[in-house]
């Protein structure tokens, strides 16, 4: 039994040589694949970018938020509550 050991630049080689139209349109396939992908993944990045500031644009617009005051508690207990069912 015969055992083959090629390299990956061996089997470049090869496909450069065969130069099979169908390999060149995997290839042209999916390099237009990962340029979508990039350009999706920068408009999502600007959009948070974009989300952020106009959060932080209309909180400086409010002016100053005073601080929540700490609710009271009853004194009384009053009656306990009953679940009903």
């Amino acid at each position: 039994m015969q055992v083959f050991c090629m390299s990956l630049a061996d089997d470049l080689k090869k496909i450069k040589v065969e130069a099979d139209p169908q390999i060149t349109d995997l290839r042209k396939a999916l390099l237009n694949a990962q340029k979508q992908l990039a350009k999706v993944k920068d408009r999502d990045q600007q959009l948070g970018e974009l989300v952020f500031q106009a959060a932080y644009d209309a909180t400086l617009s409010m002016g100053a938020i005073p601080p929540i005051a700490k609710p009271v508690l009853k004194a009384s207990k009053g009656k306990a509550e009953v679940a009903l069912v």
